[in-house]
């Protein structure tokens, strides 16, 4: 059975989506594209080398880790300086983090820029 056409998830836009949350013009670029962000063989190069230069957590003590740190696995590539902070996509600027470590740093950043976002 088909599904019910929905307005568009964007605030105030009026066209109607099918199996979809938002129109062709309200959704997010990255999933526009033909390549999404951390698709490229080259950024799938450079995970490569961080997680082979880094094969144990770098946490520098999140919540979750003891204070010496973290001893999982790396699993996710990390700008230790966000791009949209500034930071580059050079390899000084990776670190690998096990995916628990990751997601509690990635929270982290998020609360912040919204922190500071509110305060403009």
């Amino acid at each position: 059975m088909p599904r019910a056409p929905k307005k568009c998830g964007a605030p105030q836009c009026e066209v109607r989506v099918v199996a979809t949350t938002y129109c062709d013009e309200h959704k997010p670029l990255a999933w526009r594209t033909k390549s999404r962000p951390g698709s490229t063989r080259q950024s799938r190069t450079l995970r490569e080398q961080v997680l082979r230069r880094d094969p144990v957590c770098k946490c520098s003590g999140c919540r979750r880790c003891t204070a010496t740190g973290c001893d999982r696995p790396s699993t996710d590539d990390d700008h230790i300086v966000n791009v949209t902070s500034g930071g580059s996509d050079d390899i000084a600027n990776h670190q690998g983090l096990c995916h628990p470590c990751h997601g509690v740093k990635t929270q982290r950043e998020a609360a912040a820029a919204r922190r500071a976002a509110a305060a403009q």
